[in-house]
């Protein structure tokens, strides 16, 4: 028997399989040991740490690997270009700011280039180096499932893991901070992102073993729910409603049920703009489509984005480098039942954030890459992987027009965007026959 060679053990796709998965299992829970106080450095650490040992590792493995004249197949496509222009803007963005060197990394909640550098390399790591894996889903299921465990448990009012400071629980601490990410709209994003991946994998697979991983997917759903974060509901129905389309594998199908709920999208539309009812987020819609945006609309988005405005207008081409709003805000909250000042350091629309942060152009780059890839996954969508892939990235990006995308989600973001992109060939699981 031939004995197996190092590089034929371990090499550049394991070493990124093995990234993947920590990344999607352990990342979402890990805490520390002081809870709420410190997690937000605890996610950053394990983040940066992390990365940075596969980075290093994939380097290693490259090269070794090309000695032994491995070829790896690079299908430059459009996101490819966009992702790179992205962060080719983000990098002239943060040299041309006033605020450096801050800019490449220790400022806001550390949104320096650096770690837009290293979620442009996971992009481009993942999508060369593997593809969407069956361990993978079941990592994301993992993770999901017990940080919903956690989160459940504080429900009932009990100090799970003691993430709470002192005596302090979920309805006294002013029901911004639950389960293991941390703020209730990170969770929320985070919820977006795996619901429907896990949702329609577990639904679609070949293998019937795959049907389990309904539990942590409908476990995830009663916590979006319960915790009613406006933005990931809305983000949730509107990922339902814009993917039903999508799950038709019949073109000329796909096309007449697509032109059907475009109708009905502009029927909601005008039903919404001369709404008259008492339900709130309905109003605060329906208003803002007058254009008459009061400043306490979205739990107080009204006037962030109103200042976030303004802060765009000053320097629309290159922004003021990455991160920045976080020195340039200057609103800020006293919220009376816990004596707690929040500043406001984010435009609380990621999309508003990179206008400020990188200029128009840096944002126009982003937005692009997502579509360009939000295409790859129409073309893609007979493969139930991608199908599922694709309908997660969709609802997150919803819900990163009323959030933070930060490195608390955004890593595991770009890790689905890049096994969308993969340019590896899946090979199906085998069905046993009965």
């Amino acid at each position: 028997m031939k004995k197996k060679k190092f590089l034929d053990i371990i090499n550049c796709e394991v070493v990124t399989d093995l990234y993947v998965f920590i990344m999607l299992l352990f990342f979402p829970l890990v805490v520390g040991f002081n809870g709420y106080r410190d997690i937000d450095k605890v996610k950053a650490y394990f983040f940066f740490i992390t990365t940075g040992i596969w980075i290093i590792s994939l380097i290693i493995f490259f090269i070794l690997e090309k000695i032994k004249k491995k070829k790896y197949s690079l299908n430059l496509n459009i996101p490819y270009f966009f992702v790179f222009a992205f962060l080719l803007i983000s990098f002239i963005s943060a040299l041309c700011s006033t605020y450096k060197p801050d800019t490449f990394l220790f400022i806001g909640r550390y949104e320096g280039f650096i770690t837009t550098f290293l979620y442009v390399l996971i992009f481009f790591g993942v999508s060369i180096f593997t593809k969407p894996k069956r361990i993978f889903m079941w990592a994301l299921g993992l993770g999901l499932g017990l940080c919903s465990l956690v989160s459940f448990i504080q429900i009932l009012d009990f100090n799970a893991l003691w993430l709470f400071p002192e005596d302090l629980s979920f309805y006294t601490y002013s029901k911004s901070f639950l389960g293991t990410i941390g703020n209730i709209d990170f969770l929320s994003a985070y919820l977006c992102l795996s619901i429907p991946i896990l949702f329609i994998y577990s639904l679609k697979s070949d293998n019937k073993n795959d049907r389990l991983l309904i539990f942590p997917t409908l476990l995830g759903l009663a916590i979006s729910l319960i915790s009613n974060v406006t933005s990931g509901l809305l983000a949730l129905i509107g990922c339902i409603v814009l993917t039903i389309p999508v799950l038709i594998k019949d073109n000329n199908k796909a096309k007449k049920v697509g032109i059907g709920i475009f109708v009905l999208i502009i029927i909601a539309a005008i039903g919404i703009f001369f709404y008259k009812g008492n339900n709130v987020t309905i109003h605060e819609i329906s208003e803002t489509m007058h254009g008459r945006m009061d400043d306490n609309f979205g739990t107080g988005r009204g006037l962030i984005w109103k200042q976030g405005i303004e802060l765009f207008l000053e320097h629309p081409i290159l922004g003021t480098g990455p991160g920045t709003s976080s020195k340039r805000f200057y609103i800020q909250w006293y919220r009376a039942n816990t004596g707690i000042i929040t500043y406001v350091d984010n435009a609380h629309n990621a999309y508003l954030g990179y206008l400020i942060n990188i200029g128009l152009f840096g944002a126009l780059s982003y937005i692009l890459f997502l579509i360009s890839s939000l295409i790859t996954w129409l073309k893609k969508r007979n493969n139930y992987y991608y199908l599922a892939l694709g309908s997660g990235i969709l609802c997150y990006i919803m819900q990163d027009f009323f959030n933070l995308n930060t490195y608390f989600t955004a890593p595991l973001l770009f890790i689905m965007l890049g096994l969308l992109i993969s340019n590896n060939k899946i090979t199906k699981s085998k069905r046993k026959k009965a």
